[in-house]
């Protein structure tokens, strides 16, 4: 199995997008999931953050550091998400 880096890398350098997808695949239902936790089960908001979580992953492979997890860095990205939500509602209060 290719490690996650490989598949960053991958991206990264060349833009391939059939890694992309395999990276994605591979932590989607994760991603999901503890975001419907973090939003309280609220699968549309959820839904909607797992997808900006990809998009932003995508704008932001370069950062993957060399021998971090895949799932780690992305379920930053994912919390970091949550809470930039959270800021956003907290001001329209």
């Amino acid at each position: 199995m290719i490690s996650d880096m490989e598949l960053a890398t991958r991206v990264a350098g060349s833009g391939d997008q059939a890694a992309f997808q395999q990276l994605v695949e591979r932590h989607q239902a994760a991603i999901r999931r503890f975001l419907r936790r973090l939003v309280a089960g609220d699968h549309g908001t959820a839904d909607d953050l797992a997808q900006e979580t990809c998009l932003l992953a995508f704008r932001k492979l370069h950062t993957v550091k060399a021998g971090s997890s895949g799932s780690a860095w992305l379920h930053t990205i994912a919390y970091r998400q949550v809470r930039q939500v959270n800021r956003g509602d907290a001001r329209q209060a």
